[in-house]
């Protein structure tokens, strides 16, 4: 498989430079080489579309993707702040401008963006998580579990929601039903560590929230005199 992947990456290049100038050609070269990870060919081969066509949409997403990728945040931004100008309707674009500011630690910005991500598409799952992620994270409980219960509505095979989910109940004292989310998401993906930790931390939280209602039920027993 990895053989049959780099044959088809040298041809795309022998056909890039057999067609040099060609935007179509050096694009999908561009593209291919994202979808393999290998960022800074990409992102060479995708700066020159941009010299030849500055608005290409495609062009200037990809970038964006590479310079992420890369760890390059500010250069990920204009880059995608240039492709939002020439579409100004695209969600993964106000997708990638949250997570940027997610990782940057600008929750409200990031909230601000992913809001308009899911006004334009309200199914995007990714903007979804990450407005679960950053509600969690700013407190606002209520809004994380209604993005993350659509989240695993959309995506009921996929993990990661199930144990964002349970870790919002948890936050709102719901012990049982956290738990319940943590198995879900252990039955999905038996092997992964995340999932064993978090089923393990809803049996603790439940424990101890059994252990509070029942020294809460014995002290009204008590005499007080």
């Amino acid at each position: 498989q990895r053989q049959k992947r780099e044959a088809g990456l040298e041809v795309a290049r022998a056909i890039s430079e057999l067609a040099a100038g060609n935007v179509k050609a050096q694009l999908a070269l561009g593209l291919l080489l994202t979808r393999n990870g290998l960022y800074r060919e990409a992102s060479r081969e995708l700066q020159k579309v941009i010299l030849q066509e500055p608005n290409n949409f495609e062009g200037l997403y990809h970038l964006g993707v590479c310079s992420l990728e890369l760890g390059n945040l500010d250069t990920a931004t204009e880059h995608f702040s240039r492709a939002l100008a020439v579409k100004s309707q695209s969600a993964e674009i106000y997708y990638y401008l949250g997570l940027i500011d997610f990782q940057m630690r600008k929750n409200l910005d990031a909230a601000q963006k992913l809001v308009r991500a899911l006004k334009i598409e309200p199914s995007n799952v990714k903007a979804l998580s990450l407005l679960g992620s950053v509600c969690l994270l700013e407190k606002a409980t209520y809004d994380a579990i209604q993005a993350l219960e659509k989240c695993t509505a959309l995506s009921p095979g996929t993990c990661e929601y199930y144990l964002l989910l349970g870790s919002a109940y948890l936050q709102d004292e719901r012990r049982q039903e956290a738990l319940e989310q943590f198995q879900k998401g252990l039955r999905i993906a038996p092997a992964n560590p995340a999932a064993h930790y978090h089923v393990g931390l809803g049996l603790k939280k439940l424990e101890r929230g059994i252990e509070a209602i029942e020294n809460k039920t014995t002290n009204k027993a008590c005499p007080t005199g």
